[in-house]
């Protein structure tokens, strides 16, 4: 089922417009992520098309590829674990899974974690933790607050963004990144032994 679209893209849409120049953040190390053993292959492992079978968090259902991520090795495990505990199943519910490394070079990402940047977008730290996405989609059929944000910042050219993991508070850092928006070539490199 596709959401219909939630009112506040044209306002967030505005709102990014109106960011000062040079509000992008670049990220360079290492990110994490754990994958289903039958997608940990190094082209499956950032391809980022897992995400357009199902909606998540950041982006609507079809839309285009993107690839959630964490900073560290433990955010990632959250994030893994969260799915099954949202439905209240047990953790072995989420296993097996296979811990993979990315190396990132990334340029222009909208940094979510940033309060002067969610100050700009009307867009607060708690509303963004707060969205149940899943409960947005399912019930409402509407495209979920942190959707509409992830769409309006894809369009708007960003190559993904930087977010509090719902997960994984109060420290946990994700990274959303669209796929198909890289502006160069190499800019994510699987880690290998």
């Amino acid at each position: 089922m596709n959401p219909s679209p939630n009112k506040e893209y044209e306002a967030f849409r505005r709102r990014l417009d109106k960011l000062p120049q040079g509000s992008n953040r670049e990220f360079t190390g290492t990110l994490f992520r754990f994958v289903n053993p039958s997608y940990c292959s190094p082209k499956n492992a950032i391809d980022g098309r897992g995400s357009l079978k199902s909606p998540g968090r950041w982006h609507p259902y079809g839309k285009h590829p993107c690839l959630y991520v964490a900073t560290t090795p433990e955010t990632a495990l959250q994030e893994a674990l969260s799915e099954k505990r949202y439905y209240n199943l047990p953790d072995h519910k989420s296993l097996p899974r296979v811990l993979i490394g990315i190396h990132a070079k990334l340029l222009y990402l909208l940094d979510l974690n940033d309060g002067r940047i969610r100050n700009r977008l009307r867009l607060s730290q708690r509303r963004i933790l707060d969205c149940d996405w899943r409960d947005d989609n399912d019930f409402n059929h509407t495209e979920s607050l942190t959707q509409t944000m992830g769409r309006a910042a894809y369009n708007k050219g960003f190559e993904g963004l930087i977010v509090p993991s719902q997960a994984n508070q109060p420290n946990g850092t994700n990274l959303v990144i669209f796929c198909d928006k890289l502006l160069r070539p190499n800019s994510l490199t699987p880690e290998t032994p």
